[in-house]
């Protein structure tokens, strides 16, 4: 499964190396921590990036904001199941890349009823969840921006009463 998310980076773990027993060679891995929600509880993330030209080209460093691309897997060891979360491909939302020209957005005619047609909310272009054939399965929704205040609360107004009709018990099922 890959899951794309947006946050800032915490912390950046030691890297760990070792020799494979499979085959012989030598491996090196970093994780990374990201915090990837601003909500009211922080969500964290851990995640590895694998191979020492990979860590080097990545180059990722505490408090940047990043997209990250992570692959999530689980293997069985002994009886138990672990999770595998690593990172394949990093993008850096504040950084514009050089983009053709584009033609300005068209005017869609009002649908019938009146009702312009619906627009993704802009809190909604956080993360997407994407299966493994890069289908869209679900948004996860990340805020872009600073958490708004909130406003004080206020005590509920009172609705006038009404009388509401009594309806007659009929027992279910029907009786016949």
């Amino acid at each position: 499964m890959v899951v794309k998310l947006t946050g800032q980076i915490t912390n950046v773990l030691p890297p760990q190396q070792g020799v494979s027993q499979r085959t012989g060679n030598q491996w090196v891995s970093q994780e990374y921590v990201m915090q990837h929600d601003n909500g009211q509880y922080a969500k964290f993330v851990s995640f590895r990036v694998m191979g020492q030209e990979k860590i080097a080209q990545l180059n990722i460093q505490v408090g940047q904001f990043i997209t990250v691309s992570l692959d999530i897997n689980a293997h069985e060891y002994n009886g138990r199941w672990y999770n595998e979360i690593n990172a394949f491909k990093v993008e850096y939302p504040g950084v514009q890349q050089q983009m053709p020209q584009q033609m300005p957005p068209q005017q869609m005619p009002p649908v019938q009823g009146g009702m312009p047609p619906q627009q993704m909310p802009p809190q909604a272009q956080g993360c997407q969840v994407h299966n493994q054939y890069g289908a869209n399965q679900m948004p996860y929704n990340v805020p872009q921006q600073a958490p708004q205040q909130q406003m004080p609360p206020q005590a509920p107004q009172q609705m006038p009463q009404q009388q509401m009709p009594t309806q007659q018990q009929v027992p279910f099922p029907p009786q016949r």
